[in-house]
């Protein structure tokens, strides 16, 4: 099985790459439980749906313990309505939750 390690340097790697302040796999982590820092780290969050492989972002919320409930939750306080496509992320993320 893949390391934790892997998986987050995967992640942050597509995460960090647009922006000037690298968040760590913790701190996303945090967010996507709905931390309150999330505000703070917004456009690494919205990265990590738009631009992280389903792949990725399933291994990463399993070695992290992050629930389909709540980062589909933290989707949609990061996303308008209008704004929810992201390759039908939305979806995908509420079947995960309803199989939970």
């Amino acid at each position: 099985m893949e390391s934790m390690a892997n998986v987050d340097a995967l992640v942050l790697g597509t995460v960090n790459a647009s922006w000037r302040r690298a968040i760590d796999s913790e701190t996303l982590a945090a967010c996507l439980r709905g931390d309150p820092r999330a505000e703070r780290w917004m456009s690494h969050v919205r990265t990590f749906f738009e631009d992280v492989s389903r792949e990725a972002m399933l291994r990463f919320m399993l070695a992290h313990e992050l629930t389909a409930f709540r980062t589909l939750a933290t989707y949609r306080d990061c996303f308008a309505p209008d704004e929810r496509d992201h390759d039908g992320i939305d979806g995908w993320l509420a079947e995960l939750a309803d199989a939970a």
